[in-house]
């Protein structure tokens, strides 16, 4: 998975979408009755992990930003 950024707001839901191809980047499965497995416990759990930041975002660490601190615009 390539790393993004989202600020996702208390109350607000996050989804996860599990596909079987990525039309820009890899061929679909063959339509022969490939299965994805999720697993949702037992030996095998799956998680996602999505770290909780409070306050404003951190300043950047390089670049012509460097040293200034943002804050994301207010969403409705």
């Amino acid at each position: 998975l390539w790393p993004i950024a989202a600020l996702v707001r208390a109350g607000h839901r996050v989804r996860l979408a599990i596909a079987g191809a990525d039309a820009d980047m890899f061929d679909p499965l063959p339509p022969d009755g490939q299965t994805l497995h999720v697993h949702r416990g037992g030996e095998n759990p799956s998680r996602i992990t999505l770290p909780v930041v409070t306050g404003g975002l951190p300043p950047a660490a390089s670049g012509p930003f460097a040293g200034v601190e943002a804050t994301p615009p207010p969403r409705p």
